[in-house]
């Protein structure tokens, strides 16, 4: 859900509020958004207009598009950034993108139930403005100072390091650490930022919840869902690495494993839908083997495990467990037991 290839200029009769500002965005196709990126070119008029019960005949035409109450646009493939921008036009005063729409304007990773339209556009106003009572419209009213807002396109938004803290409040403490490791990876903010991030949302709700997933971070993550594996590995007190780099016994590269448990020498590993193509399940299997060869136990993950993460965590302790030397094994055997099992144990 790229800025650029959502955002549409629309087209507009000439002497018709001439002289507007459009944000285009340069960049390649796979390349993250970032401020840097952001320049201005005019165009003649913008996508949205405002509208009132006096002038709505005006826009009575098939070429209008009414993207939301108090405007009208000449978008014919409208995005989510086609109906922000058409939000703060019809409600004539600066609204500041935050929570969730700003996280999906800057195509950061989120839950599919928090998506537009499945969740409504979230706005944030001054404490002293009115409230918005839109039904696909959430506001809410802080006061916003400048480092926790930029401009992305014609919209002001949250910066990501923001986003990152102000999500803490409706996220799981696992999706923000997803969240997190994209806007690191990605170059939308540094550490730096979201500390200072941190330091300005002080006893703000879920600046807890953000503080502990900041500590998680690892800009070396490839995909959300190894950053949530790790997430729920870290919780339980497992220590693991990020992207390992694996040679066998002459020094050749073998690959680089997702997450490896070092002392056990356990690497995990996360399967998406791309490994279900022919080729990819051959070459992970060649892949699989060498790594067995070279001293290396390898635990595949799949999206049913994030379902069922305690199911999950049970699997990477048995794996632990069975690679752990006799000699070094705690001397409590039940450890690794159900709470019902430690009882049936005593009782034997």
């Amino acid at each position: 859900m790229n800025l650029a290839r959502r955002q549409s200029p629309g087209v507009c009769p000439q002497g018709r509020q001439a002289g507007a500002v459009h944000y285009f965005i340069p960049r390649g196709h796979d390349e993250p958004i970032s401020p840097q990126h952001l320049r201005m070119d005019p165009i003649a008029a913008p996508t949205s207009v405002r509208v009132t019960n006096a002038t709505r005949w005006k826009y009575a035409t098939t070429n209008w598009t009414s993207l939301t109450c108090g405007s009208r646009s000449l978008v014919e493939h409208h995005s989510l950034a086609d109906r922000c921008a058409a939000l703060q036009v019809s409600l004539n005063v600066p609204i500041v993108v935050s929570g969730p729409t700003a996280a999906e304007l800057w195509d950061l990773p989120l839950p599919a139930s928090v998506h537009y339209p499945h969740h409504p556009i979230e706005i944030t106003l001054p404490m002293n403005s009115f409230h918005v009572r839109r039904p696909d419209v959430s506001c809410r009213r802080r006061e916003l100072r400048s480092p926790m807002t930029t401009q992305l396109g014609n919209c002001e938004v949250i910066t990501p390091a923001q986003l990152v803290v102000d999500l803490g409040r409706t996220m799981s403490l696992e999706r923000l650490v997803a969240v997190g490791d994209a806007v690191l990876s990605s170059g939308l903010a540094t550490r730096r930022d979201l500390s200072r991030a941190l330091a300005m949302s002080t006893k703000r709700r879920g600046v807890v919840r953000a503080r502990q997933a900041i500590e998680m971070l690892d800009p070396r993550a490839e995909s959300p869902p190894e950053s949530i594996v790790r997430a729920y590995l870290l919780g339980a007190g497992i220590s693991v690495s990020v992207q390992r780099e694996v040679f066998d016994a002459q020094g050749g590269f073998i690959g680089r494993v997702d997450l490896s448990i070092e002392r056990e020498r356990i690497a995990v590993e996360y399967d998406g839908a791309h490994h279900l193509s022919r080729a990819q399940q051959s070459d992970d299997a060649r892949r699989r083997q060498r790594l067995e060869e070279a001293g290396w136990m390898v635990l595949t993950l799949n999206a049913d495990d994030l379902v069922q993460p305690a199911l999950m965590l049970v699997r990477v302790r048995s794996a632990i467990h069975s690679r752990t030397p006799t000699r070094t094994r705690t001397h409590t055997p039940n450890r690794w037991l159900a709470p019902c099992e430690v009882v049936s144990a005593r009782n034997s």
